[in-house]
């Protein structure tokens, strides 16, 4: 008798029929089958994405999409959680352009995520903040016992102390100052981003430096603070009171320990001395008078200390403090990318 042209088939011999089989020319496919997430195969003929485990309509990486966990559908994006932290702003940004400025889960260094503030907006986005410092306050609440970048300390309020503490407890976002143990994020970043606001006079200030290898040597070794106030100026893009950014040069700082102007965090006024500290962009090399700048809010100063003698800390937001002045309302903003 000829054969039934509507009689089942197995042609892979998957035991399997061509009418239940999704794919009836591979024995290796077929309801039921062992099926591996994120090799582009349905192997279990179930018809669902391989590139989305957890169904959440978002895709994992593997296969093109955004979806950093792709185990928990309650975790559709990168950095929104612990298990989805990436190691910097930049890559949660580089894996979804459209994200928004906020708090995103990080983990730079494999020893725990924590939660950042994320800049995804500011000339390309993708800036990490580690330093956020209240201008209106006491050299009692900054650390000054450990080198910048490689601790974690609350500021002080008031007369109070700073509070060492973790990364998971620095916010740094609305009334939430101090410093995070970042030396990984600096270490790996390209840019280095100092920004202030002087709400006292006005002044807002925000400028980008990207050092060359030599330069970034000599930013993270540790020396003498009288070294690591930078001799030769560096290239940095800044705007000035919201202006587009022009190209001007700076000299980098951040002395822990020791402070150089006469009334002022910058400059030779009055030599390396101990007792204050300096973090920032001075305007003028450490043997060349801080009396040069100005205070009409075009320098390319954006420098945050404190020097003994003064009343509290200085914040000099591109432009100088007049002698002996009283503190001025504002923030020192520091960010890598």
């Amino acid at each position: 008798f000829p054969d039934d042209p509507s009689e089942d088939t197995d042609a892979d011999s998957d035991g399997v029929g061509a009418n239940d089989d999704c794919d009836d020319s591979n024995g290796d496919i077929y309801p039921g089958a062992s099926d591996t997430w994120y090799d582009g195969v349905d192997s279990d003929c179930g018809g669902d994405n391989d590139y989305d485990q957890d169904g959440d309509g978002v895709l994992a990486l593997s296969g093109g999409g955004t979806d950093c966990l792709d185990t928990d559908k309650n975790v559709k994006a990168c950095g929104d959680s612990p298990e989805s932290a990436l190691d910097s702003c930049a890559s949660i940004l580089g894996v979804d352009g459209s994200r928004t400025s906020g708090l995103y889960y990080i983990n730079p260094d494999d020893s725990g995520a924590y939660q950042a503030f994320c800049d995804m907006t500011t000339e390309g986005g993708g800036w990490t903040k580690i330093v956020r410092l209240n201008a209106d306050d006491e050299i009692t609440g900054i650390k000054r016992d450990a080198e910048f970048f490689t601790a974690a300390w609350l500021q002080g309020a008031g007369s109070n102390a700073f509070v060492d503490s973790s990364n998971a407890d620095v916010t740094l976002t609305n009334d939430g100052y101090g410093m995070l143990d970042s030396a990984a994020l600096v270490a790996a970043a390209n840019d280095v981003r100092f920004s202030c606001e002087d709400r006292t006079r006005s002044l807002t200030g925000d400028a980008i430096w990207t050092p060359s290898d030599d330069q970034w040597i000599e930013w993270l070794t540790d020396k003498d603070n009288e070294f690591e106030y930078f001799q030769t100026p560096v290239d940095v893009s800044i705007s000035l009171q919201g202006a587009d950014p022009i190209d001007m040069q700076a000299f980098p700082t951040h002395a822990e320990d020791s402070f150089f102007g006469g009334w002022h965090i910058c400059g030779a006024g009055g030599g390396n001395r101990s007792g204050g500290f300096q973090l920032g962009l001075c305007a003028t090399a450490p043997d060349v008078s801080d009396y040069v700048v100005e205070d009409q809010g075009d320098d390319p100063q954006i420098a945050f200390g404190y020097h003994t003698g003064f009343a509290g800390l200085r914040l000099e937001c591109t432009a100088d403090s007049p002698d002996n002045s009283s503190k001025v309302d504002g923030t020192f903003e520091m960010w890598v990318r």
